[in-house]
């Protein structure tokens, strides 16, 4: 293990206390899931590293949430939704430029570890970060383009914002390769710490300097502190990364396939595309039917109802790197006893938080300011498709790390489709509900679809909810 695993203190802190805490739990119960903290099997693997990833995104959620909220306090419901809707559209295109190599590679580094196969592992490191920057910024490119001739005719007050997106969409499009590379070594600290703990903290440092000097933020504002957040972040990210890898891998003069490489992340590009185009075909049609203050306040929803998907996103993050390695090495027994391990380890927990939310939702959405708690609705909406992803489980890439990503691509690209046309018939005539219903029934029939399709082409039954 690298030094970068050295800073695994929170980790192993958090791990005693919840020893602790099992430990008042009735004795059959604690046994079991303290056997599940320290075992040595798969899932007990992904439940310790669950624990790191939670006690980063719990913290960085917390942060998160409070730039949100001072945000929209700081800049008004106005600004606020041209910053969410622009940032939307960062994370979409950003996301989309690695060329589908951000997901691939947590299939290709576990693999290349295992087999021992380090000239390739080397020539994916540096082939496969070259060939994303450059893609990313021929997607900022092309954007500005757009952007320029499309301008008369849209919105004067999103021009200037989408130019600012644009110019740092690369920033976002490599942190999102990286990420993707430190799952796959398994440094999870060191994949979601940067991310999702220093680059919020450094925007919300940022814009709170300029409040404290009497600056008004606006939406440039805060997309510009967004873009200094990224750029350093990106920077710390890189030279962590890059150490880890100089003493985690031997060394050995680098073998390019490049186009085996680009074949298999294409498949997988594509359904990343469609399945974060269907995660944001609400935002993006709601700016383009309702004003920003709507924007803003369905915007505040959704985020506030994400706070419930931190164990699923946790143990997701995990189990990916895992599925590949099983399928290398182990049985489709061994597949469907993970599988059923992760959903019954994410799914009673995500229940029991939303419960929660639902009761404090309408203060918690007060905090972003007057008029934001008629996102309630909405909020308990949304919180339906963080449910139903823990009773089937990261399906999308269970059939992508076991060769199946052509399957898992049309069931999304279907699954988009068909959110995108509910979304074009309801926001017209529900609004801010309409998004949100077409968001929980085009997420529902995808996961549905999904859960047959493993069923079918690998045996496995991804219910967990599923009669014995």
């Amino acid at each position: 293990m690298s030094t970068l695993e050295t800073s695994n203190a929170p980790q192993k802190l958090l791990a005693r206390q919840t020893t602790r805490l099992l430990g008042l739990l009735p004795a059959s119960l604690g046994d079991r899931l303290l056997g599940h903290l320290g075992g040595a099997s798969d899932l007990a693997a992904v439940f310790r590293g669950a624990a790191s990833v939670m006690a980063i995104r719990i913290a960085g959620a917390g942060i998160t949430f409070a730039s949100m909220v001072l945000l929209a306090r700081w800049m008004g419901a106005f600004e606020f939704g041209i910053y969410a809707y622009a940032m939307t559209w960062v994370i979409l295109v950003g996301t989309i430029a690695p060329l589908g190599l951000n997901t691939s590679i947590l299939r290709f580094v576990p693999e290349y570890i295992a087999r021992a196969r380090w000239a390739r592992l080397w020539g994916l490191l540096i082939r496969a970060h070259l060939v994303v920057f450059a893609a990313a910024i021929g997607f900022s490119l092309v954007g500005g383009v757009i952007l320029y001739a499309v301008a008369p005719y849209i919105d004067a007050f999103y021009v200037v914002p989408f130019a600012v997106a644009l110019a740092f969409m690369p920033l976002y499009a490599m942190m999102d390769m990286q990420e993707g590379t430190s799952r796959g070594f398994g440094w999870v600290t060191l994949a979601y710490s940067v991310p999702y703990v220093m680059r919020p903290l450094l925007l919300l440092t940022g814009i709170g300097t300029l409040v404290l000097a009497g600056f008004a933020p606006d939406a440039v504002t805060a997309l510009l502190a967004m873009a200094a957040a990224c750029l350093i972040a990106l920077a710390t990210q890189a030279i962590l990364l890059i150490r880890g890898i100089t003493l985690r891998v031997p060394p050995a003069r680098p073998r390019y396939h490049a186009a085996y490489w680009l074949k298999i992340s294409a498949p997988m590009l594509v359904f990343e595309g469609a399945y974060l185009l269907m995660a944001s075909t609400d935002v993006l049609m709601l700016g383009q039917i309702e004003n920003p203050a709507s924007v803003a306040i369905y915007f505040a929803a959704a985020r506030t109802s994400s706070l419930i998907g931190f164990v699923y996103f946790a143990t997701a993050a995990r189990a990916v790197p895992k599925f590949s390695e099983i399928n290398a090495s182990g049985t489709r027994d061994d597949l469907q006893r993970f599988l059923d391990g992760l959903n019954r380890m994410s799914f009673w927990p995500t229940f029991a938080g939303a419960l929660v939310l639902l009761i404090i939702a309408p203060y918690v959405l007060s905090l972003f300011g007057a008029g934001f708690e008629a996102g309630y609705m909405i909020l308990a909406i949304l919180a339906i498709t963080y449910i139903a992803r823990c009773t089937v489980g990261p399906l999308e890439y269970l059939l992508s790390m076991t060769g199946k990503q052509m399957i898992a691509t049309r069931i999304i690209c279907l699954s988009a489709l068909g959110n995108a046309a509910m979304n074009a018939v309801l926001i017209p005539e529900l609004g801010t509900l309409g998004a949100a219903l077409s968001t929980v029934i085009a997420m529902t029939l995808n996961l549905a679809a999904l859960a047959f399709a493993v069923r079918k082409h690998l045996g496995i039954n991804a219910f967990l909810l599923r009669p014995r």
